[in-house]
């Protein structure tokens, strides 16, 4: 996941600054592009990621562009104040908002500076002169499944289900078991409903998948209250049958969120 993060950033970072430095002429001075990190660089995660790929910006495009990096910015206030700063006495054209919470202080800003370019990092707003990019993540989603099924002793999906079924084995706390079903339900639905509508509007295929997600996480939360309540009235064997079936709702939902961010690739 971790180089295909790189090469996203790299590619989004190269594609703004060049989009960007299309409209100055040779002699003007270079495109001061901002960074805004929510952690220290370090030598590893998101922040690190989005490190290398400024370092390659500024080495692929030179003496054409001057860069600037402000570590450990909080979200909130902190980040609208920097933001402000970069755009105003630093002069950048260009400014990387590269954490979800900075959305809200970026588009304050962004409204500030109609003449400053601002990105930011998996938002679900834009602006006239502010928008969004993210990593591909189902490809991180995939190949954790893909693992996932190699690394079980059946290497097929609802492998535990068919253990129960043969495995009989008892399930106590029958009351907790549902409640905390019943919370993750509401939890994982609602943020199913909010990243599919967010990411239709903004025609993400990745957003879109990622609520897909959601919802088969909510699912699966529904088929715990279910299996609770099939073995609180005696009826234990429903339980592993329950699991098949849900096994086959997300090996669905699954197959949609594939054609949803794979669609987009094969239309061009």
């Amino acid at each position: 996941m971790l180089k295909n993060l790189t090469r996203a950033c790299t590619l989004v970072l190269l594609a703004c600054a060049a989009a960007a430095l299309a409209s100055f002429a040779r002699a003007e001075p270079p495109l001061v592009v901002g960074f805004v990190y929510v952690t220290p660089v370090g030598e590893a995660g998101w922040t690190y990621q989005h490190e290398l790929g400024r370092r390659e910006m500024a080495r692929a495009l030179g003496a054409r562009v001057k860069t600037i990096a402000v570590e450990s910015v909080s979200e909130g206030a902190d980040a609208e104040r920097v933001l402000r700063d970069l755009a105003g006495a630093q002069g950048a054209k260009l400014i990387f908002a590269t954490s979800f919470g900075y959305l809200e202080p970026a588009l304050r800003v962004a409204a500030e500076f109609p003449q400053v370019r601002f990105e930011h990092a998996g938002g679900y707003k834009t602006a006239p002169n502010l928008a969004t990019y993210d990593a591909r993540y189902y490809e991180a989603r995939w190949l954790a499944g893909w693992l996932a099924g190699r690394t079980s002793r059946s290497g097929v999906a609802g492998y535990e289900a068919v253990q129960r079924l043969i495995e009989p084995a008892d399930v106590t706390h029958l009351g907790a078991l549902a409640a905390a079903g019943a919370i993750g339900f509401a939890g994982n639905w609602i943020a199913a409903l909010i990243r599919t509508r967010a990411g239709r509007r903004l025609d993400s295929a990745a957003l879109v998948a990622d609520g897909n997600h959601a919802r088969a996480d909510a699912y699966v939360s529904l088929a715990v209250i279910a299996s609770a309540a099939t073995i609180a009235i005696g009826l234990p064997v429903a339980d592993p049958l329950i699991g098949l079936a849900i096994t086959l709702v997300i090996l669905r939902i699954t197959w949609d969120s594939w054609r949803t961010v794979r669609g987009p690739e094969h239309r061009h």
